[in-house]
């Protein structure tokens, strides 16, 4: 009897009733409609509480309308569970959206600069390798014209390094003497009726300042040639190694248009350079005879190239006579050019000083106005009168003893522990020693 008790109990373990059998299976769909609703929310759907009425409900556990108020309370009660609780918080692509916004509103400018910054790295690179060739010549002589405008905007003074004069203003146009038509005429008048000129003037009559002036000109647009100013510091060719294609590739260099080579070698060829040959007389005597025919065959070799050669009277024996067509002699200042000058140095005049009184005092002294008439001696004059306290000198030994006073002792201020004094006596020897070979 036991046994049979047992065995009993055993199929009702095994096999359920019916009506437990139903219980589980509503239990299973009741899960699944909670399922449901929870997968609604986390997806950001709105209520589908008639498609999942009619999907769950049926005539053994749950009505359309229990399934539906099954579905819509645990759809709104996940809802609320999710703003109370940090831990079921999930993003939203709006919020997202929003964030990045305000990120890159924080950072834009850093965003900016660095975009910038890596553009311009890489444009510079490209610029670096391609300024010579035709893709980029337009910019790249637009890059060359706007570097001699910085370049050559500021006039450097030696004896007053921290206060230049401006180009704009303190340049005087010079003159130049055609001494085979008696003729007096602009430079680049002069280079329009001729193609290779040679320029020559005493020390500090402004020969270099010439050729600066040309190229600031052709920066600023002033420039009323077709041709594209170059500079050739000739000085340069004391070493016998250099040529003047490197000296002229480096000058394009040093003015933003790298690797220029094939552009210069191009427009040598078509005419299209002017090129200024500055200093024929800072070339060293034992190199000259060597520089001078180096220069010779160069314009040989392009004839089309207009130019310029600057040189100190004393040391031009006419060698270019074959490849120039003029030799030109600097004019010294008239009284007008004389104030002109004096123009760009009113505002640093002191209140008990002005050019009027300048002028006044130079024509009461008229070896002093002689001197005047030098670009580089005015200079002189106009900062010995406008920064320091002495008294303006009566004769040219005087103007000579002050101007050397003041000049070796600034100089030493600004660049070596010699004393002005000791530079003086060099500085006489040497004099006399010069003065008794002549």
């Amino acid at each position: 009897m036991k046994q049979v008790f047992q065995l009993v109990v055993g199929l009702f373990i095994f096999f359920p009733s019916a009506k437990a059998q139903m219980n589980l299976r509503c239990d299973s769909v009741r899960n699944k409609i909670l399922e449901i609703a929870h997968r609604h929310v986390d997806s950001e759907q709105s209520m589908k509480t008639e498609f999942v009425a009619k999907a769950f409900s049926s005539r053994d556990c749950f009505s359309e309308a229990a399934v539906a108020e099954l579905y819509e309370t645990e759809f709104i009660k996940y809802i609320e569970l999710q703003k109370s609780s940090w831990k079921h918080w999930k993003p939203s692509a709006g919020w997202i959206a929003t964030f990045c916004l305000a990120l890159f509103l924080l950072l834009k400018d850093f965003i900016k600069s660095t975009c910038r910054f890596g553009l311009r790295l890489f444009g510079g690179w490209i610029y670096m390798r391609l300024a010579g060739s035709r893709l980029l010549r337009r910019f790249a002589i637009k890059n060359y014209q706007a570097a001699l405008a910085k370049r050559y905007s500021k006039v450097k003074i030696v004896f007053r390094s921290l206060r230049p004069l401006n180009m704009a203003d303190g340049f005087v146009p010079l003159k130049v003497l055609d001494s085979l038509e008696s003729r007096q005429m602009d430079v680049l008048e002069a280079a329009r009726i001729f193609d290779k000129i040679v320029v020559v003037g005493d020390p500090g009559a402004g020969k270099s300042m010439l050729c600066k002036n040309l190229l600031y000109s052709y920066g600023k647009g002033s420039w009323h040639l077709s041709s594209i100013p170059v500079l050739v510091e000739l000085h340069r060719l004391n070493d016998p190694s250099t040529t003047i294609l490197q000296l002229l590739v480096q000058e394009f260099s040093r003015s933003n248009f790298p690797n220029a080579e094939n552009f210069v070698l191009r427009n040598l060829e078509t005419g299209r350079l002017f090129l200024l040959f500055d200093g024929y007389d800072e070339i060293n005597t034992t190199n000259r005879a060597g520089a001078t025919e180096k220069i010779k065959d160069f314009i040989e070799k392009y004839p089309k190239s207009q130019l310029i050669i600057t040189s100190r009277l004393a040391v031009y024996r006419n060698e270019f006579s074959t490849v120039v067509e003029r030799v030109l002699n600097m004019v010294e200042f008239s009284h007008q050019q004389i104030r002109a000058f004096l123009e760009s140095w009113r505002t640093d005049m002191p209140a008990d000083k002005s050019i009027d009184q300048l002028m006044i005092t130079l024509q009461e002294r008229p070896r002093i106005m002689a001197m005047a008439t030098n670009p580089l001696l005015l200079t002189i004059i106009a900062y010995l009168y406008t920064d320091t306290p002495l008294k303006f000198p009566h004769s040219r030994g005087e103007f000579y003893e002050k101007a050397t006073d003041i000049l070796l002792s600034q100089w030493h201020t600004e660049h070596n522990q010699f004393d002005a004094r000791d530079k003086a006596l060099i500085l006489q020897r040497l004099a006399f020693a010069i003065q008794s070979a002549a």
